[in-house]
């Protein structure tokens, strides 16, 4: 199990389908427990809004306020939205050929495993709690599995962290693939940093006249997953490892449940500037723990060390700021888009009555036209 702890930087967390979210587990400190409350503290109590507390290591300074060389700069601030998930890494049981979901990496140990990637080529490295595939004209890179698992009734899952430029390049593409005993004969997804477009793909000889192409984005596609369930293939799109939209349906080629697989994760790249690609979290099954917001962002010393306590709000309390809920007869109305409206709530002495529309209609109030004789309003009336 880890923590994935995530920040974004510059969003507003009313509006969470336009947030980029970063990931900053790497800078969570292992020394201190990231620690979560919500509900209320007793049968006799009020539900208060959930807490969570949280040391990170800022021995660079980038979650220091209004430090302008933070890579975030200037969005480290009271706010900020932050999302808090655990990551249950699989491991494999039993005897191959394995379930292509017991493949699980979190690479956060700095050197890629020669157990899971023995396969691996082209200069592939660990970095930052990610692993970095060179997308470079030195020649194609990639990691690569051994043979030994299988799609049927299973699932391939990775978190896509950084896509590459086209660079200037005639032909960009990084992938990820669950390949067959046949060369070019593989199901997963494909990036085209030349077109943008993210391809669901059932290769065979390398080609697919019917794949299904997404314009790329990295809300939407920061989680990609290729799965088989009851003879047919799924791809799948996530915002955050949990919930996910279907994106492509198959029936499964025969391959998937007669032969075992490799995974493989390549690049390659034609002319240009060189590049990489980012994965991260293979395997990972998301399970979401908190969503709100940051207080503060107070910095202390010890010693040489700089450390960050953050104290977060769930977005209980933003509901706590809204204000007061009118009665639902009142709600309704109000969320139809009427030009006027008056409930006629007010006290029975009163000589006018307000719109509450917000169109600007303006109150009713009690008026005399035309001349002569007296006009009075009946009580109770």
């Amino acid at each position: 199990m880890a923590w994935l702890v995530e920040m974004g930087w510059g969003g507003l967390v009313q509006y969470p389908d336009t947030i980029t979210w970063t990931d900053i587990s790497q800078y969570v400190s292992t020394a201190r427990a990231i620690t979560i409350t919500r509900g209320a503290a007793d049968e006799l109590s009020e539900t208060q809004p959930g807490t969570a507390t949280l040391a990170l290591d800022n021995d660079d300074g980038r979650f220091t306020p209004g430090n302008s060389s933070s890579p975030y700069y200037p969005f480290v601030r009271r706010n900020a939205p932050i999302r808090i998930a655990v990551a249950h890494m699989p491991t494999r049981s039993g005897a191959a050929p394995y379930p292509v979901g017991q493949l699980g990496d979190d690479f956060d140990d700095g050197r890629v495993d020669s157990v899971l990637w023995p396969n691996s080529y082209g200069g592939v490295v660990e970095r930052g709690g990610v692993v970095r595939i060179p997308v470079s004209t030195a020649g194609d890179a990639g990691l690569q599995s051994v043979r030994q698992w299988t799609l049927k009734g299973s699932r391939l899952t990775a978190k896509l962290v950084t896509v590459p430029k086209a660079g200037g390049s005639s032909n960009v593409a990084a992938s990820m693939w669950v390949n067959s005993t046949t060369a070019g004969t593989r199901i997963g997804w494909r990036y085209d940093a030349l077109t943008g477009l993210l391809a669901a793909s059932n290769q065979a000889a390398y080609f697919d006249g019917s794949a299904v192409n997404l314009t790329y984005s990295p809300i939407d596609h920061a989680w990609l997953r290729v799965r088989e369930s009851g003879g047919t293939v799924y791809w799948e799109t996530s915002r955050d490892g949990f919930s996910w939209t279907v994106r492509r349906t198959l029936a499964a080629p025969a391959w998937v449940s007669s032969q075992t697989h490799a995974v493989e994760f390549p690049a390659t790249r034609t002319g240009g500037t060189n590049d990489f690609i980012e994965w991260d979290l293979v395997g990972a099954i998301i399970k979401p723990r908190f969503c709100g917001t940051a207080n503060e962002f107070p910095v202390d010393w010890e010693g040489l060390s700089s450390t960050v306590t953050v104290t977060c709000t769930d977005l209980f309390k933003r509901l706590n700021r809204l204000p007061v809920l009118r009665s639902m007869a009142a709600e309704e109305v109000l969320a139809s888009g009427p030009l006027a409206f008056y409930p006629l709530t007010e006290p029975s002495d009163s000589t006018s009555a307000g719109d509450l529309s917000g169109i600007g209609a303006g109150s009713l109030t009690i008026q005399q036209v035309g001349t002569g004789g007296t006009l009075a309003r009946t009580p109770g009336r």
